[in-house]
């Protein structure tokens, strides 16, 4: 622990837990681990433009509504003219 933050109350070292509708961005791992998928997954569709990332620093933070909109644009409205369907396979 570097040396200015061992003299905070242990308290206050934890972080505040936030509610994901009051959250502005979220961790790659939280937002991963909200919609159910590995964090490289989430790297696939940044990399393919499907997904918006917040760039601070190193950091790669979403922000709650675009991994909403990103999970709602992949839900198939009728299974049978999915393409995993149309060639056979199931989904």
């Amino acid at each position: 622990m570097p040396k200015r933050f061992q003299n905070t109350p242990p308290a206050l070292r934890k972080p505040v837990p936030v509610s994901l509708d009051d959250a502005i961005t979220i961790s790659k791992a939280r937002a991963a681990q909200l919609v159910g998928l590995c964090e490289k997954s989430l790297e696939i569709a940044v990399r393919a433009g499907e997904l918006p990332v917040v760039k601070v620093g190193n950091r790669a933070l979403f922000r709650p509504d675009d991994l909403r909109a990103w999970v709602d644009s992949k839900v198939i409205r009728n299974p049978a003219t999915s393409p995993a369907t149309a060639e056979g396979t199931a989904v």
